[in-house]
Order: C-alpha cells, then sequence, then structure tokens
C-alpha cells in the first residue's frame, strides 16, 4: 500500500482556532478543503501533504487572505511543538536550541528542512522544501515559518531579539506593510530560483540561555524526542519509511546523509537497514 509522510495537523488546528476568534468563516474553508475539524483537533492528528494542499487552496479561495500565514505563525509558540518545544526551552542556549529543532524539524513540519550554521560572527538559519508541492502551499509555509521562527526566537530571548536579516525567495507581497510587525526584522525579498528562506541572526544571541535551561529536562526531552522520530517509521519499517521519504522528496531533493540526521543517526547505521 502507498504510504506518505505524515504531517503534524496541530498547527492548521491552531490556525483553525484563530480564525473562530477573529469570526471568519472556517466552516466554509473546512467545508471547501473536504476536512472535518476532527481531522485537525485529534490527538496527535496527521495529515497527507494532498489534504494540506486542498487546506491551503481552501483558504485562499473562502479568505482571499494570504496573509494568514503571518497571523497562524505568531499564535505558534514554543509549546506548540509539544516535546520539540519543551527541549527548546531547557536547552543551555538559543544556539542549541534552534539546532535541536532543525534535528528534529521532521516532527514539525516534514515538507521542510532547516538547517543552521555559523558563519563569521552570524548564525544562519534556513529552511527548504524537501517535497514538490504547488506554489500556493509552498509561500504560505514559508510566510508561517519565517513569522513562526521570529516569534519563537524572540521568546527563547525573553524578548529582546536584536536586529537580524530575514531573506524571503518570493517576491514583495501585497501584504508586505504587516511584516513591520516582525519588529527587528530587516526583510529582502527575492525571485530566486531556488526556494532558499534563510534568517541571518547577529552572532551575539548563540550564547543567550533560555530562562528556562535545564540539562535534566532537556536530556530527558531530546530522548523523547528521539522516540518521537523513531515512532514514525515503526509502523512500516525504517525502509519502507525511506523510500517514502526519497519518493515523495523527488530527484536530488534529500540524500540518506539527510535522512539519518532526521533520525539521529550516523549515514552507515541507517544504510544497514
Amino acid at each position: 500500500m502507498k504510504t506518505t509522510v505524515p504531517i503534524p495537523a496541530r498547527y492548521y488546528a491552531r490556525l483553525c482556532d484563530f480564525m473562530l476568534q477573529q469570526g471568519m468563516p472556517v466552516s466554509a474553508w473546512l467545508e471547501r478543503a473536504g476536512i472535518t475539524p476532527g481531522q485537525l483537533h485529534a490527538p496527535e492528528a496527521t495529515l497527507p501533504l494532498a489534504h494540506v494542499e486542498r487546506l491551503v487552496h481552501a483558504l485562499l479561495e473562502t479568505t482571499g487572505r494570504p496573509d494568514l500565514a503571518l497571523d497562524l505563525g505568531r499564535v505558534i509558540k514554543l509549546t506548540s511543538h509539544n516535546m520539540v518545544g519543551y527541549a527548546m526551552l531547557s536547552s543551555p542556549s538559543v544556539e542549541y536550541a534552534l539546532g535541536l529543532i532543525a534535528r528534529f524539524f521532521q516532527l514539525i513540519m516534514p515538507p521542510f528542512r532547516m538547517r543552521t550554521q555559523r558563519q563569521d560572527d552570524h548564525l544562519l538559519v534556513s529552511f527548504e522544501p524537501v517535497m514538490p508541492m504547488s506554489r500556493a502551499c509552498q509561500l504560505l509555509h514559508f510566510e508561517a515559518i519565517a513569522s513562526a521562527t521570529h516569534w519563537e526566537v524572540r521568546e527563547l530571548l525573553q524578548g529582546q531579539l536584536p536586529a537580524y536579516d530575514l531573506h524571503l525567495p518570493f517576491p514583495e507581497p501585497r501584504h508586505i506593510a504587516r511584516y513591520e510587525e516582525l519588529t527587528g526584522a530587516r526583510c529582502h525579498f527575492t525571485h530566486d530560483a531556488r526556494p532558499l528562506l534563510y534568517m541571518r541572526f547577529p552572532g551575539e544571541i548563540c550564547l543567550q540561555a533560555p530562562s528556562l535551561a535545564d540539562p535534566t529536562a532537556l536530556h530527558m526531552a531530546e530522548a523523547r524526542c528521539r522516540d518521537m522520530a523513531h515512532q514514525i517509521i515503526r509502523g512500516g519499517g525504517m525502509a519502507d519509511w525511506v523510500r517514502t521519504m526519497l519518493r515523495d522528496a523527488g530527484d536530488g531533493m534529500l540524500t540518506l546523509t539527510d535522512l539519518a540526521g532526521m533520525l539521529s543517526l550516523s549515514p552507515r547505521t541507517l544504510d544497514r537497514h
């Protein structure tokens, strides 16, 4: 039976809740997408990418509000990421927290890959899709990821986020004025052939510690994250999971090394499976 990589539904559930609070047409949106509220709000609910595509297109058709992606990013908190979020809050530094979420990003948003890298006196955080998707779906997720990362780093820094550069792989949107809400972000819109979103933070944030840093809690949370990553593939077996990821990603978008990193394994260990 053909399987697909499951995508957590909890983020779309948060968008649903936000829209309800704003009196927006949630029922019309979900009906047009052919999705029930239970499919979003059930504990540990997941969706295939095809259903996410339907949600995105129905959202744009029923609301005409692509800027809702920025609202979605803002309502996502570190604790929205479940155990990964708790591990981030327990991390010894902001750099460690961002590296941790990058390692376990398949538990957050598997159609995208996140990377962190020290670059001179800056910290580079980047995101790129690893699965084919429509342009509309890609853009909405890029905007949501940019917004969510801004507010999450700000949360880790207890509100003291310094100015940084945000590079977005699309032309200026009609709602460009809303990017002023991302205080401190110097936004650069480009029309690059490579769909890569990246954020260049000053290195001064790297060693700053979250207020809840706790090595014991971190050890326990990281262990749980590894277990959760492995549970994703236990149902059909590791070999089936690897084949599914490579198939869904398309030629060259993911390597064995990338997949091994997602599971906190070495490429050699994964290859044995």
